[in-house]
This record gives structure tokens, C-alpha cells and sequence, in this order.
């Protein structure tokens, strides 16, 4: 499985955009369920607090989980969001990669990303059939 960034649909104070996982391999798969996302910078670790689901005033994704087929070469997706403007003291720390853990012991995959997600406050949806944007 392979992971990028996909098309977006962010607005003032929020971003959002689909993560595109597709099948590299000869062999069919399944995901189901929620992907953990840990941010790096330069190989290191950001802080990171996932939540599953959507954020306040987010793109409002479906939060329910559905069985996943990836045959060879096809692709899926989950969303990703965050707030990208402070409350109070909080800090917008960057990162450029996303380190995925797929659901369901799918192994792990890296997505080049530039984000810089406020309190390290990140949200995801449930791995999807598609690549549609949020």
C-alpha cells in the first residue's frame, strides 16, 4: 500500500483533504476502520492528538466505519483535518510527513504532507471506498 495527499477542501481557519492509499501490490486487500496518523518532521516526531472524527465547523464525514476491497491497483481513502488557526497559547508546529498505521494490522505507510496542525490537534474519518475530495 502506498499513501498520498489528495484533494482538499479547506477554508478559513480549517483544512481538509483526502489521504489516497493505494494498492501497490499483485494481491487484493480489506481495510476497515480508522487509520493512526502520527506527524514527523525531518524523521522526528511532532505532537500529535488524533481524534477519529471531524472537527468543529469540519467537513462533515461519514464516522462509520465500512469493509474496504482494495484489488490490485485500486485505490481508497480517509480524510484528514485540522485547525490551522491558535486558541489561546497553542502552537501550529510543522510537519511533512504523515506516518499512517493502517486499521486492522494493515502495516504502516509514510505520505508527504505539509501541515502545521494547531496543539498537534489532528481528525480523521474511516479509511473509504474513493478519492473524492472532503
Amino acid at each position: 500500500m502506498v499513501a498520498a495527499q489528495g484533494q482538499n477542501n479547506s477554508a478559513a481557519g480549517h483544512i481538509a483533504f483526502t489521504v489516497v492509499l493505494t494498492n501497490d501490490s499483485a494481491q487484493s486487500c480489506t481495510l476497515e476502520g480508522f487509520p493512526t496518523v502520527q506527524l514527523s518532521a525531518s524523521g522526528q516526531n511532532v505532537a500529535t492528538n488524533q481524534t477519529d472524527g471531524n472537527p468543529p465547523a469540519g467537513a462533515p464525514e461519514s464516522l462509520t466505519p465500512t469493509l474496504v476491497t482494495f484489488t490490485a491497483g485500486a485505490a481508497g481513502s480517509f480524510v484528514f483535518q485540522y485547525i490551522d488557526v491558535p486558541s489561546g497559547n497553542q502552537e501550529c508546529n510543522s510537519a511533512s510527513a504523515l506516518e499512517i498505521t493502517l486499521p486492522g494490522g494493515g502495516g504502516t505507510v509514510t505520505a508527504s504532507a505539509n501541515v502545521a496542525p494547531c496543539g498537534g490537534n489532528i481528525y480523521v474519518s474511516p479509511v473509504r471506498a474513493g478519492t473524492a475530495a472532503p
